[in-house]
């Protein structure tokens, strides 16, 4: 591994908190991503950013920007599980948070989440509620994520209930569970956290202090269907660890996972998974007829996907009946194990 371009500098001082990124590219937002970071209230920690196969003009932008507390790793790719695994090997602070290239943290962020995991010994992970925008700035919805501990935990099984660009957790969660998953490469956040509930509490800060940027681009989107395969491996795993059975993980190994769609076919799965999940989201803050603008496009590629012709029929409904219809909804869901 290349050492940080500042390490010899940086062993003189003892962060509390070593904040990590991966960066595959210089995109037009990483310079106000980085800068979300060093402009934080609370200000000891160590920023370690991994140029994870990126070109010489990502190491011009961060060195430019000339903040000690930034370490930086020059390398050729080798994915994101990789590069966070590398990153957390260097870190020093006694908790790491996470930061994804292109999003945002807002000024308190950092603050917030080490107060609470001073103040509450047994918790290993802490997130917090985000926003998300589009490329051009556009607010498309804010999501509060819950908090309550007990409940948490049992709802993760059934979904992941952490924006992964804004977590932060106890380095001794890596010690007691182990780093991210080599053979997850993609759904690793979900894995480990899934590992961390193990032996932890886990929680979310309800204030939205993370914006996302979200574009038809993003990962959650291009790569959903194996982005869902991962994470039902996950699943699977933390339920044979409550079992004390074996791990599934070697079907990792023996499965070959969902690929990529090729040319016109993928950039009609990612406008269907944009819209759908843009759809989604308007369609659960009540905005039906702009959640339907987007239903229909997604509906227009796979009609025969029977629950997107249910959120169309519902989205025509008054909300006081769709109020009063939800909680039925969530019992179905948890019973079908339904992941929509």
């Amino acid at each position: 591994m290349d050492w940080p371009v500042n390490f010899r500098d940086r062993i003189t001082m003892i962060p509390k908190v070593s904040i990590i990124m991966s960066v595959k590219e210089n995109e037009p937002f990483l310079k106000d991503s980085i800068k979300s970071i060093l402009s934080q209230t609370y200000s000891n920690f160590e920023f370690i950013i991994v140029n994870d196969g990126g070109d010489s003009a990502v190491d011009t932008l961060i060195d430019s920007l000339n903040d000690s507390r930034i370490s930086r790793i020059t390398r050729s790719w080798k994915g994101l599980t990789k590069s966070l695994n590398d990153a957390i090997a260097i870190a020093d602070g006694k908790y790491i948070a996470r930061m994804d290239a292109g999003d945002y943290s807002w000024p308190t962020r950092i603050e917030s989440q080490v107060n609470l995991l001073e103040d509450n010994s047994n918790t290993g992970l802490v997130g917090t509620s985000y926003s998300e925008i589009t490329n051009t700035g556009k607010k498309i919805t804010e999501t509060i994520l819950p908090g309550d501990p007990v409940k948490l935990k049992k709802s993760l099984l059934y979904q992941n209930q952490f924006c992964h660009g804004s977590v932060m957790f106890r380095k001794k969660c890596i010690d007691d569970v182990g780093l991210y998953r080599p053979e997850f490469i993609k759904a690793q956040d979900y894995d480990l956290w899934l590992r961390i509930a193990d032996r932890y509490e886990i929680t979310n800060i309800q204030e939205i202090l993370y914006t996302r940027r979200l574009d038809i681009d993003s990962i959650s989107i291009a790569l959903k269907q194996e982005q869902n395969y991962y994470a039902e491996i996950a699943r699977k795993c933390s339920l044979a660890r409550s079992k004390g059975e074996k791990e599934p993980i070697g079907s990792l190994r023996q499965k070959k996972p969902p690929g990529n769609i090729p040319g016109i076919k993928l950039e009609k799965e990612k406008t269907f998974q944009f819209n759908f999940h843009l759809g989604r989201i308007l369609f659960f803050e009540r905005k039906l007829k702009s959640a339907r603008k987007h239903l229909f496009i997604s509906f227009r590629i796979k009609p025969y996907k029977f629950f997107l012709t249910g959120f169309i029929i519902a989205s025509f409904l008054p909300v006081s009946l769709l109020d009063k219809i939800d909680p039925l909804w969530q019992i179905i869901k948890r019973k079908c194990k339904l992941r929509i």
